[in-house]
């Protein structure tokens, strides 16, 4: 199967700002990474059609949204994608299923495989069906948007930071209900996060937004060195203190050489080191087994065992240490 592309090469001007892109994504989940004030919510503004001072061309599936060179730019609503925003952009005089109703009607797709009713039980809104939108905390507000985006079937979706306001938990959850819809849509999503964690776990692409620039691809295991150390073992450390995802600290995980019979009440996996960072405390490690687990270590630890790229390493994690 050939995967739809979304290519682009514009300037947008913003006041003062100057936003310069090119690249392409393609069908999966695309990380946009970059810094607050770096481009990133321009670089959406300007995709959807919301902002006029653009030159350049934007092409998705080979329908042109925008191409100065003939005077084209498609109305936001010709677009046919779904923009979940920072801000609440939901309509305070409907209720929670009028809204997701509203994503559902109005989209463009002639084969629509998520109903107004999948959506609600998908984001867990089952209670709130019919609440107001006042009614609604932050964390409520992020999953009806994300709902009736879901239910627009759109072929595109752009995700500005749709889990800021959820917690750690939902938060989750809600990623890997994102990451299912996209693999049975087979839909294009460009999301920006700030949590190093959700691009590695699940983006398929990612562009660098810095500084008004948005033309830098980055690996994974790039970007794991392009961050600043700081920033990436902070947040492994502070949400792996027990267990998050495939992260772990290693006050909570056996690291050995050698293998070791497995202990009943727990569980263990190996593999070999792909990536190593570190900073004045700590080295964060990527350990490849059939899935990407990471470990963040001492650095006495980490020199006690003699580690480097490509060692093959044994990890075991007791049960009463993880949490569901």
């Amino acid at each position: 199967m050939i995967k739809d592309s979304l290519k682009f090469n514009f300037t947008t001007h913003l006041n003062s700002f100057k936003l310069q892109a090119q690249s392409e994504f393609q069908n999966g989940i695309n990380a946009l990474w970059g810094k607050s004030g770096s481009g990133k919510t321009t670089f959406f503004n300007s995709l959807s059609g919301l902002l006029k001072k653009i030159e350049g061309e934007i092409i998705f599936k080979d329908k042109k949204f925008f191409f100065s060179g003939e005077n084209l730019n498609l109305s936001p609503e010709n677009r046919n994608l779904a923009y979940v925003e920072q801000q609440n952009m939901l309509f305070n005089n409907m209720n929670v299923i009028k809204n997701i109703e509203f994503g559902y009607k109005f989209s463009k797709q002639i084969k629509k495989q998520i109903t107004p009713s999948d959506a609600i039980s998908l984001f867990d809104l089952k209670e709130y069906e019919f609440s107001s939108i006042n009614q609604l905390s932050g964390g409520q507000l992020q999953r009806v948007a994300l709902a009736r985006a879901f239910a627009s079937n759109s072929p595109l979706m752009l995700l500005d930071e749709p889990l800021n306001a959820l917690d750690l938990s939902s938060r989750k959850t809600i990623m890997q209900t994102i990451n299912d819809l996209n693999k049975s849509l087979e839909n294009m999503i460009i999301m920006v996060t700030h949590s190093p964690l959700e691009v590695l776990n699940y983006a398929d692409a990612i562009l660098h937004v810095d500084n008004g620039k948005a033309e830098k691809k980055l690996s994974k295991s790039n970007l794991l060195n392009y961050l600043s150390d700081e920033e990436v073992i902070n947040e492994i450390h502070q949400k792996s203190s027990k267990f998050y995802g495939n992260f772990f600290s290693s006050k909570n995980v056996i690291l050995v050489r050698n293998s070791f019979d497995q202990i009943s009440e727990g569980f263990d996996f190996s593999g070999n080191i792909k990536s190593i960072i570190k900073n004045d405390d700590n080295y964060l490690i990527e350990i490849l087994s059939e899935n990407k687990y990471f470990v963040n270590i001492s650095i006495d630890l980490f020199s006690n065992l003699h580690l480097s790229l490509e060692d093959k390493i044994y990890c075991f994690v007791y049960q009463n240490l993880i949490l569901e």
